[in-house]
This record gives C-alpha cells, sequence and structure tokens, in this order.
C-alpha cells in the first residue's frame, strides 16, 4: 500500500473512531495489527475510493466497518458503474411495450391485440380513479341494482 493510500485509509480509521463511540468504548481503539489488516485488504483500491467507501459507510449504517462492508461497497459500486457504462455504450433503452421471454431472453414486440387490451385497461382503471363512470362496472351495478331492490322492498313495506 503505497503512502497515499495509507493516508486515505488511516483518515477513514480515524472518521470511524469518532463516529462509532460505543464500539471503542467496548473493543478499543485500533492496533497496529487491526491497521495492518486493513492496509492488506485495501491494498488494491485507490485512495479516493477508499474515503469514499468509508465516508458511505459512516452515512449508511450505525456500526463500525468491517473490512468486508468496504470492499462491498466498492465491488457493488464498480458493477453499477460498469452495467451503466455498457448500457451507454450499447445505447439501450427501455421500452416498456417490450417484455422478456424466459427461454430466448431477447425482446419481444407485444401484439397489436395485448397493446388494445393494456390501453383498454388504462383507460378503465383511469376513469374509475377520477369518479367518472363508475355506474358502467359490475360492481357499480350491482350497488345500483340492490339500492334500488331495497328501496322497492321500503315502498311495499310502507
Amino acid at each position: 500500500m503505497n503512502e497515499e493510500q495509507t493516508k486515505a485509509l488511516l483518515m477513514s480509521l480515524k472518521a470511524c473512531e469518532r463516529n462509532y463511540h460505543s464500539h471503542i468504548r467496548e473493543f478499543g481503539k485500533l492496533t497496529n495489527e487491526d491497521i495492518n489488516l486493513w492496509k492488506h485488504q485495501l491494498q488494491d483500491m485507490k485512495p479516493q475510493k477508499i474515503i469514499n467507501a468509508f465516508n458511505d459507510h459512516i452515512q449508511n449504517s450505525s456500526f463500525f466497518p468491517t473490512v468486508h462492508d468496504i470492499i462491498k461497497k466498492e465491488s457493488d459500486r464498480k458493477t453499477c458503474d460498469d452495467w451503466t457504462h455498457q448500457l451507454n455504450q450499447q445505447q439501450v433503452t427501455y421500452d416498456p411495450l417490450y417484455e422478456m421471454i424466459d427461454g430466448e431472453k431477447k425482446p419481444v414486440r407485444m401484439t397489436d391485440e395485448q397493446r388494445q387490451r393494456l390501453r383498454q385497461l388504462i383507460t378503465e382503471a383511469q376513469s374509475h380513479g377520477s369518479g367518472r363512470n363508475k355506474t358502467g362496472t359490475p360492481v357499480a351495478r350491482e350497488r345500483k341494482r340492490l339500492l334500488e331492490t331495497s328501496e322497492q322492498s321500503a315502498d311495499q313495506d310502507g
């Protein structure tokens, strides 16, 4: 681990010591053995990535970090960055009218019938949510029938 990496690591560990008081009270300050373990495990990380991973951990966790926590954060970011880079390279866009077929794993366009049915369902859902066309649903028709039946029976009783 070079001098710049070591400085980033020590600054980050010091920030953790300040932030996680209960851990330091229970386990004490980091020993040289602890620091050597951290150095060995993070030797492939760039100084800024070390700092970023520790800062991210401090902001998102209530517990003192382990080497795994810091390395995992780095690998998660790398995977995400790689995936985003690949999408940008291929200029892939997401189209909700496509779906994946399990066996083939290639995009298949929706049929016209599927698209028409989807639009119909969306229109029905929007009309029900806004208060329009509530008498056309089976539930509304049943409710209307029950009300008429109860009114007729009330008229007959009275």
